[in-house]
């Protein structure tokens, strides 16, 4: 469903399946490398690019039709929170939103520690700073996510901060079938 939404909302976004960290022993580069596909096969690349290419660390490239994005993930650059203000300065110039999609983003909770990106410090400085990015976490265990975001603990970055959540009940086999479109109608309230 997320995917959909992506698809039919028309919004600028970049979409990471944080899944993935593990092919990449879950290290910073690893999250650097996903960042690099995602941005690469982004619907609004070819407009993207014009936007981080002056951020030290990184390399854009056009090749043929589309755009190849690398970055220097051995020095942490660019730093996420400056590429996401980059995304922020597209939506505005765009006079929209840019979507910073983390599916399965419980795994971030692996990149703490040493030499490894605190992803909540990220999520933080985004609700301070940026106004037209909006990050969108989903995972599949919500229990785990809400662990590693840890809104109710006083010592992390997002203690007691505001947010929206959309929880979603599990569909009955074969219930979000029935009427086609229905859960489009109805501002997908999934309901059991």
């Amino acid at each position: 469903m997320l995917k959909v939404f992506l698809n039919e909302s028309g919004y600028p976004h970049v979409y990471v399946n944080a899944r993935r960290l593990s092919e990449y022993n879950y290290t910073a580069a690893g999250l650097y490398r996903l960042l690099s596909e995602a941005l690469t096969r982004t619907r609004v690349s070819t407009r993207l690019i014009e936007y981080p290419r002056g951020l030290r660390g990184v390399d854009v490239k056009v090749l043929g039709t589309g755009v190849s994005v690398e970055f220097n993930w051995r020095k942490q650059e660019p730093p996420i929170p400056s590429l996401l203000e980059k995304f922020d300065e597209l939506a505005e110039d765009d006079g929209t939103y840019f979507l910073v999609v983390v599916d399965e983003a419980r795994e971030l909770r692996f990149l703490r520690g040493y030499n490894k990106v605190d992803f909540r410090q990220i999520i933080a400085y985004s609700y301070n700073n940026l106004c037209y990015t909006k990050l969108i976490l989903s995972s599949s265990e919500l229990g785990l996510l809400y662990e590693f975001l840890e809104f109710n603990n006083y010592t992390s970055p997002l203690y007691v901060r505001v947010r929206d959540e959309l929880v979603l009940s599990r569909f009955t086999p074969g219930g979000f079938n029935k009427v086609p479109g229905a859960g489009v109608q109805r501002g997908w309230n999934a309901t059991t």
